[in-house]
């Protein structure tokens, strides 16, 4: 009985196919993989850095941007 598994202490094999029946799945391996993808603010701050020679300056001009009169 699936229940078995929520109210007993269950042998290795009974409580293998309860995970099964209950579709558990060992996500170890995708979060190992999502904190590869993951990276730190100083690392992005590096990879910023390093395309655009620094942080992106502001122009005094930038409250006008896309104003064809004030521009």
């Amino acid at each position: 009985m699936m229940a078995d598994g929520l109210t007993k202490v269950l042998p290795y094999e009974a409580h293998q196919r309860f995970v099964r029946q209950i579709g558990l799945i060992d996500i170890k391996e995708r979060l190992g993989e999502r904190r590869l993808q993951e990276i730190t603010l100083d690392e992005l701050e590096q990879i910023e850095d390093s395309i655009s020679g620094g942080e992106a300056a502001v122009t005094a001009d930038h409250e006008n941007v896309g104003d064809p009169e004030k521009a």
